[in-house]
């Protein structure tokens, strides 16, 4: 919490009775405030009172030259811009008023965007939603989920979720009801509102939406608080059926992902497991971490492929042995700055999509020799892939890195690699169908069809696989891997095998995508080549190291 809006907190709770200047969303919103905190709200004053409600709140709304300079005190400032409350900050003074409250600029959205008054702590928050009536929550992903079924297991009493695609969320299993919106409008426009929902601006677009449509208690979950009651509910979710399973604190992952860790038989099993996107379905899961199916999934998919620990330092400082190794880091002219670090000699940056622009930004590029660069808006990583594939050659390991997303390693992981045919980064572990997961979110269906279409008619036993890697709930994401020339040409044949076909598919119809459709199938395709040569190839994999935006100064 702020130190402003604790100081104006105090401040208030000293007032036994105040006058609110403004009679607008925020002069509303800080009149709830106040009535909520026990303070006396008098009155909302205007300086035109035609163009004002005559009531708020159930109290009068009084035009100021109505009012004698004696009844010019305890008046709070209800409006939002800096230089209107200075404005009327000075008119007050002029009027001889008394004891003017001006809301600080800087706590201004704390108020207007949150309902619950204590959010000095997560506990706080759930102790003032139990001493509500029973309220409504809004979610729109799985941040949202999660928020219900950690507030359900704390014993506050939701009466109802409202999501605009209800159909998003028929695997929540959680008891509630589920309203659309439509239904929702219909309750009580004094009901609580629960806004499960992470990102400032996702939240002020809500909340514009609900205050529109006559909601005015709006209760809103810091960020930090949203993913605290992800992670309470994900830890519960895979340590409480004491299986083996925990939650790694701290680990290497992205936003949105968190990891978890089995051991058993001297081996390490760790995921990278999705929050978001309809992806929480936590029954299901927790069926399968109760009674040991998940583990016994991946291993049938993966057979002794499991995790290979490290020390993590620096790429710069890993041991290079005497091997020839070329790392591809993928870059692309539009990608934003990230905080990484230097490069060692053996991983090589490639400019993606060079065919689409005249800035240069690496020295390798994709657009040279046989090469498929103007394709980068449909294949994404995959035409480094393909440019690795067709321009390179006599390399004992070669390997794929994007600019955001490398592999994370100990100063001996490349010695240790040896041992291996390929390595990757952790898989990732869903909670729906992999299938599901991508037609749901990033291509269509149809897409689907034809890469299985395709994978049949390159070789029945891969599409075997492939039946397999659609319905099951894991998958190596992100086409992040460091493997043996051979296989990696095999491989290839493999990919650009199926999607050749399925390109061709579409060009014979003069449809253009732009929408790297093709990226996604590369990744899937990858997964099933992994999959598929499970048996036959010695498989590891690593945490997958990832690198957040940083501020450009010049933007």
């Amino acid at each position: 919490m702020k130190k402003g809006y604790e100081d104006f907190f105090r401040r208030i709770q000293n007032e036994t009775s105040i006058k609110i200047y403004g009679a607008g969303k925020f002069a509303q919103t800080l009149g709830c405030f106040f009535l909520r905190l026990g303070v006396k709200v008098e009155a909302f004053i205007v300086s035109d009172t035609e163009e004002n409600p005559t009531e708020l709140l159930s109290r009068p709304v009084i035009a100021l030259n109505s009012l004698s300079p004696s009844s010019l005190c305890d008046i709070a400032v209800g409006v939002i811009k800096k230089e209107d409350a200075q404005t009327v900050y000075e008119t007050l003074q002029a009027r001889q008023a008394k004891n003017i409250i001006i809301v600080p600029p800087d706590i201004v959205d704390d108020i207007y965007y949150n309902f619950t008054l204590d959010t000095s702590s997560l506990d706080a928050m759930v102790l003032n939603l139990k001493k509500e009536p029973p309220i409504f929550v809004y979610v729109s992903d799985s941040w949202g989920e999660c928020a219900v079924a950690y507030m359900l297991d704390k014993n506050v009493q939701i009466k109802a979720l409202c999501a605009d695609r209800t159909d998003k969320f028929l695997s929540l299993n959680l008891d509630v009801p589920l309203l659309p919106y439509g239904k929702f409008l219909r309750q009580n426009k004094d009901a609580v509102v629960v806004l499960a929902i992470r990102g400032i601006l996702w939240k002020k677009n809500f909340i514009n939406r609900l205050r529109r449509d006559g909601f005015e208690k709006i209760v809103i979950f810091p960020d930090e608080y949203m993913e605290k009651m992800a992670e309470g509910i994900y830890q519960k979710l895979w340590e409480e059926p004491k299986k083996g399973f925990c939650v790694i604190q701290n680990g290497n992952v992205e936003s949105y992902h968190y990891l978890t860790q089995i051991e058993q038989n001297g081996e390490i099993y760790r995921w990278r497991n999705r929050i978001g996107a309809g992806a929480f379905c936590g029954r299901k899961i927790q069926r399968k971490i109760q009674d040991g199916s998940l583990l016994e999934d991946y291993c049938q998919q993966y057979p002794n492929c499991s995790f290979l620990p490290y020390a993590e330092c620096p790429l710069s400082e890993v041991i290079k042995p005497e091997i020839t190794l070329e790392v591809y880091m993928a870059k692309f002219h539009k990608d934003k700055k990230v905080a990484a670090p230097p490069l060692p000699e053996w991983v090589i940056p490639i400019q993606v999509g060079k065919a689409l622009t005249d800035l240069r930004i690496a020295n390798c590029c994709d657009n040279t020799g046989d090469h498929i660069s103007k394709k980068n808006v449909d294949y994404s990583e995959g035409t480094a892939l393909y440019w690795m594939w067709k321009n390179t050659y006599g390399q004992d390991y070669i390997g794929l890195f994007h600019y955001r997303r490398q592999m994370a390693m100990g100063k001996t992981t490349l010695e240790q690699m040896l041992k291996y045919d390929a390595v990757l980064t952790v898989p990732t572990c869903l909670g729906v169908s992999v299938k599901d997961f991508f037609c749901n979110n990033f291509i269509l269906d149809f897409d689907w069809e034809l890469m299985m279409r395709y994978t049949r008619e390159y070789d029945m036993a891969y599409y075997e696989t492939a039946q397999k890697h659609e319905k099951s709930q894991i998958y190596f994401s992100c086409n992040i891997f460091i493997m043996k020339r051979r296989y990696f040409d095999e491989m290839c044949g493999f990919i650009f095998g199926v999607l050749e076909k399925v390109e061709r598919f579409y060009q014979e119809r003069e449809l253009q995508r732009k929408d790297r459709y093709m990226g996604y199938l590369v990744e899937n395709l990858l997964s099933i080549y992994f999959m598929h040569q499970a048996g036959r190839l010695k498989l590891a994999y690593t945490d997958m190291k990832f690198y957040d935006y940083i501020e450009d100064e010049n933007q």
